[in-house]
């Protein structure tokens, strides 16, 4: 964890779309400063099967 006044901010949160039947999604948000972006998904319906994707911005 990172002091809140040291950790980038997101203002506008957190977006999605683009979600394809190919399994297929876009994600993407807007940092206040170059950051990395660190994504938890799950690759089944029951949420078990967790898988990171960590992106610099």
């Amino acid at each position: 964890m990172f002091p809140r006044d040291l950790s980038p901010g997101s203002s506008q949160g957190v977006a999605s779309g683009d979600i394809s039947g190919g399994g297929r999604a876009v994600i993407w948000s807007r940092s206040d400063r170059p950051a990395r972006m660190i994504v938890e998904y799950a690759t089944n319906s029951f949420l078990k099967s967790f898988t990171f994707s960590r992106v610099d911005a």
